[in-house]
């Protein structure tokens, strides 16, 4: 499948990378990842997105990509670097140094510019989201389909405790 993104999107992706599963590349045009670069599990890699070195180091050369990163339109990440988990990356920024989890990070050089909050508004939007394709069982893409599989486990532990809550009303009536 990976030869199939990089012979049709002219993605330029090292075969030893090595990439986690249930990542998005989303459009694979200008996508390069280097040899040494690793991504965790449910990244969105978006179009012209570069994991790569500077040219002057040997060895392990290219970033380490944290779990449920986006990586958005033309982002570069050069150095052997760690983005934390959950870290947005914002689009056309460069980064070169390392990325705390759950920051958003934008501009050349890139900067730290606000943090992810775990139990946001739009979380609780995401979750109801989800609730209505899990009804009527589709997707409007991969990249929705991404996001809204990534708040799966939070939702299912939401909806548990719900359930268990209506059960506790409905036995006390």
């Amino acid at each position: 499948m990976l030869w199939y993104l990089v012979i049709k999107d002219s993605a330029d992706i090292h075969p030893a990378a090595d990439l986690g599963g249930g990542n998005i590349i989303y459009c694979g045009a200008g996508v390069v990842i280097g040899e040494t670069a690793t991504t965790g599990y449910d990244v969105s890699i978006m179009q012209g997105v570069t994991l790569g070195g500077t040219g002057k180091e040997s060895g392990n050369r290219h970033p380490k990509i944290g779990n449920s990163v986006i990586l958005q339109d033309g982002a570069t990440v050069l150095r052997n670097i760690i983005i934390g988990d959950g870290s947005i990356v914002t689009a056309k920024s460069i980064v070169t140094k390392p990325v705390p989890s759950l920051a958003i990070v934008t501009g050349i050089p890139a900067k730290v510019t606000g943090y992810r909050d775990e139990n946001t508004e739009s979380e609780k939007a995401q979750i109801n989201s989800l609730e209505s394709i899990l009804r009527i069982g589709k997707e409007h893409d991969d990249l929705a389909k991404h996001v809204h599989y990534s708040f799966l486990k939070k939702w299912l532990t939401e909806k548990e405790t719900l359930m268990l809550d209506d059960l506790t009303i409905d036995s006390s009536l």
